[in-house]
């Protein structure tokens, strides 16, 4: 049996990877996770579902492993990387801070080989629906490893998340941009960048400038999205591309939403969702400008 564990030697670890991380190049260019090798591998006694909490609207569930029956299988990739590797992979996966934990589980590789692995792993409950881009990264990984037909087409006809009727309809309270006053990005990145016990912080999409003021028990919780307009961020965030490499921060040229794809315009709409209705319940009062120069359609 092959046996890579974690220590102090400098010797690599094998990692199963089985939701984002089944994607290679999710894993090595978005996450800059260098891996050494990798092979397609199954994990007995344990199943996979959507469990883990994300962003309510947007990405409600991400990938987790649980207890299964012994006929229960996960189907995945073995990861064997550096220890600098896979400790920056933990970093991002939230490992001892809120997120993943990490167990050992026995692997049997797709070419006959029983590996010793961890794999991230979290106890909880109730069970979601994750979102289509979410879902596409997995079913993208699988495929280009090589993965069993059968588990593909099961993975491929799971169920996405899509916007109730209320989300939608709660987007027609959005005020016209021409209501606004004209903010530019110069004034948007001086605002404060705290929490709402640190002076409240500003973040914007689509243009419009959105204020979780102090007090109102409101956080924006993702530090890069403060003091710029994030469309174009999660737009590559929808295209699976690196987040920080070569980030705008929101610069013009803008573009204009009939430049989007359906696709496109309805995954950046869901952070829309989750700023404005997950987290503000639909008050309008965080609304304080538009971007000065943006399409206002």
């Amino acid at each position: 049996m092959v046996s890579i564990t974690e220590s102090s030697s400098g010797e690599p670890v094998w990692l199963f990877g089985f939701g984002s991380n089944m994607d290679i190049d999710v894993v090595t260019k978005k996450k800059g996770c260098p891996v050494i090798e990798h092979v397609g591998a199954i994990c007995k006694g344990y199943r996979m579902c959507f469990n883990m909490p994300g962003m309510n609207m947007c990405e409600p569930w991400f990938a987790n492993s649980v207890k299964g029956s012994e006929s229960d299988e996960i189907h995945g990739i073995a990861l064997c990387m550096t220890e600098e590797s896979c400790k920056k992979m933990d970093g991002q996966e939230g490992v001892g801070g809120g997120g993943y934990q990490k167990i050992v589980v026995d692997l049997e590789t797709y070419d006959g080989r029983k590996i010793k692995s961890f794999m991230y792993f979290i106890e909880k409950g109730e069970e979601g629906n994750p979102s289509a881009r979410y879902l596409n990264i997995l079913v993208k990984g699988a495929k280009e490893a090589g993965l069993k037909e059968d588990y593909i087409t099961q993975l491929a006809n799971h169920p996405v998340f899509v916007p109730s009727e209320e989300q939608i309809a709660n987007r027609s309270k959005i005020p016209d941009p021409s209501s606004l006053p004209k903010i530019t990005i110069e004034e948007l990145a001086s605002f404060p960048k705290g929490d709402d016990t640190e002076g409240g912080a500003h973040t914007a999409i689509f243009g419009y400038v959105m204020h979780f003021a102090v007090g109102s028990g409101m956080k924006i919780g993702f530090g890069a999205h403060k003091g710029r307009d994030i469309t174009r961020r999660q737009l590559r965030h929808f295209h699976s591309q690196p987040l920080n490499e070569g980030d705008d921060m929101g610069q013009p040229p803008f573009k204009a939403k009939k430049d989007f794809t359906k696709e496109e315009l309805d995954y950046v709409m869901t952070w829309f969702d989750f700023y404005f209705q997950s987290k503000a319940k639909c008050d309008t009062s965080i609304f304080v400008g538009f971007i000065d120069g943006y399409p206002m359609d």
